[in-house]
């Protein structure tokens, strides 16, 4: 298969991670693990309930908070877009502290 017919073949660079997270949505709290990130989203598995485009905050493993956005949901999972785009070289230095 050439690599234009491929699904999602413009999607940029995910990585697969399970960890731990908090998603803070206002006053609530709820864990969840994190799928998938990459350098503008990622995709969570939570058993809470979010609104599209519901702004949320992610902390994980304590070592990192980022401002999100609900793009999408097939619950549990949700696709997140963030406020601010991760550098390349930031993206592979978070991957390596978690896992």
């Amino acid at each position: 298969m050439s690599e234009v017919n491929k699904p999602y073949s413009k999607r940029p660079i995910r990585l697969t991670i399970s960890c731990p997270i908090a998603i803070t949505a206002g006053a609530r709290t709820e864990t969840s693990r994190l799928v998938n990130i990459s350098r503008s989203g990622a995709q969570i598995d939570c058993p809470g309930r979010f609104s599209l485009r519901e702004r949320i905050r992610l902390t994980i493993k304590g070592l990192l908070v980022i401002t999100a956005r609900i793009q999408w949901r097939r619950e549990p999972f949700y696709g997140l877009v963030f406020e601010e785009t991760f550098r390349l070289d930031e993206l592979g230095r978070f991957f390596s502290e978690v896992s």
